[in-house]
């Protein structure tokens, strides 16, 4: 064989070779180039997918939200049980089911180009009052020094003063935010988002407090129509939570003990006072609520403890200072109090120079606030304080109430467990929102 043809064989398989690299590589680009476009149209279905399922739950929102209420509830999201699938049309169906009332589940489904997505949600047919940290109806909220842990909203103005505030959750107002006596935007913190334009949420009537007298029962309805206290005449009411118990005590205007006992917790979770609340205080371990057409004294510690009596939140050095406050990992009840009165929510002199307090507080006509007359401490505080005007701890120019120190935390089970009959509005509230 010739050394020509050696190199002409040589070439030959040079080429024979290149031509199979850029074959395999032109292959393997065609196939990446398909499973991409594959991709990408997958991609773009799946989104599109997504949208229409938003849509559908955005007209199921119109219909629950444009609905009437009766006293099971939201009118369409009841009706929409019975008539699944509550919403058809060409972007997909809208499935909804009933959960652990008051809650609704929403499957809101579409399929484009194959590609079907879900998006679920859950909704409360009617929200809870007690799901704000601080809510205002007829007054402004005023914000010092303070660190707040947990949802606020007035119908009116949130106004901030001195600066170095901290706003830990959303925080709304109707009329807008305010800044007085140093503080600005720059030295408030808002770390859950805020919005100073807000919608208004309505105002329950005392119609409806007075309304749970009919739902109270034997000793826990504490009113001269009831047999249990009939023949006192006018009278007022104090109130002692003991664990798992709770005393009650009915004097007269002058002082006199007209009946004093002590009871297991109300099965239905209700005590309804028909006049004023001269004083509560105490540890609860139960799920309990207070209505008086009065008003309510606050004249000692009220706090969470679980049947071994320890405390849901302690002091880890005794001590008082914010960090200092914290949650017992020993701690394993499940205790929620609410407290509805049509006047006043107080916290007297009688109360400890450091206070803590827990639970839903609602005053329909009037506020919670501290007594002023003497100087007092820390106040430590944790739930829902929701009122018709603006409450107040102490008087900056005077120095007087629970000056030192305030924490204001809010606890999730006043929204995920609210407290007994704690009334209600008339709007949804939507969480959960999950693709499937």
């Amino acid at each position: 064989m010739s050394r020509k043809r050696t190199e002409q064989g040589m070439t030959l398989i040079i080429l024979l070779v290149l031509m199979i690299v850029v074959v395999g590589a032109a292959t393997v680009f065609f196939k990446r180039s398909v499973n991409e476009v594959k991709y990408q149209r997958n991609n773009t279905a799946a989104t599109q997918a997504v949208w229409n399922a938003n849509a559908l739950v955005e007209e199921a929102k119109y219909q629950i939200e444009t609905s009437g209420y009766d006293s099971t509830g939201n009118l369409w999201l009841s009706n929409a049980i019975s008539t699944n699938p509550a919403i058809a049309n060409e972007k997909g169906t809208v499935l909804v089911g009933a959960l652990t009332s008051p809650w609704y589940e929403l499957r809101a489904t579409s399929t484009t180009s194959n590609i079907t997505k879900t998006l679920v949600v859950r909704v409360r047919d009617r929200d809870v009052f007690s799901k704000y940290l601080f809510f205002t109806s007829n007054d402004d909220i005023n914000i010092g020094t303070t660190t707040t842990k947990g949802q606020i909203h007035t119908n009116q103005s949130l106004n901030f003063y001195y600066g170095g505030a901290q706003i830990m959750e959303l925080a709304t107002a109707v009329t807008g935010f305010g800044f007085g006596s140093g503080a600005d935007w720059s030295n408030t913190d808002f770390y859950g988002g805020y919005n100073p334009a807000g919608a208004t949420v309505g105002w329950p009537q005392v119609s409806q407090l007075s309304a749970l007298e009919t739902t109270a029962i034997g000793p826990y309805k504490v009113s001269s129509s009831s047999s249990d206290y009939s023949g006192m005449g006018t009278f007022n009411t104090e109130i002692e939570f003991l664990g798992d118990q709770v005393r009650i005590v009915a004097r007269s205007l002058g002082g006199s003990i007209l009946s004093d006992a002590t009871h297991p917790m109300p099965a239905n979770g209700l005590i309804y006072v028909e006049g004023d609340v001269t004083s509560m205080k105490g540890d609860l371990n139960g799920q309990v609520s207070v209505a008086t057409l009065g008003k309510v004294d606050i004249t000692g510690p009220i706090k969470y403890v679980d049947a071994d009596n320890d405390p849901k939140y302690h002091n880890d050095t005794g001590g008082w200072t914010i960090d200092e406050y914290v949650d017992n990992p020993a701690y394993n009840g499940t205790s929620v109090l609410g407290v509805m009165s049509q006047y006043d929510i107080t916290v007297t002199p009688q109360a400890p120079y450091n206070m803590e307090m827990m639970g839903a507080y609602m005053s329909l006509e009037g506020n919670w606030h501290c007594d002023l007359s003497q100087t007092k401490g820390h106040l430590r505080y944790t739930g829902s304080m929701v009122s018709k005007e603006r409450g107040w701890r102490y008087s900056g120019s005077t120095g007087k109430g629970w000056s030192a120190s305030g924490l204001y935390t809010y606890d999730v089970d006043m929204y995920n467990t609210p407290p007994p009959h704690f009334l209600q509005v008339e709007t949804t509230d939507y969480r959960a929102w999950e693709v499937e």
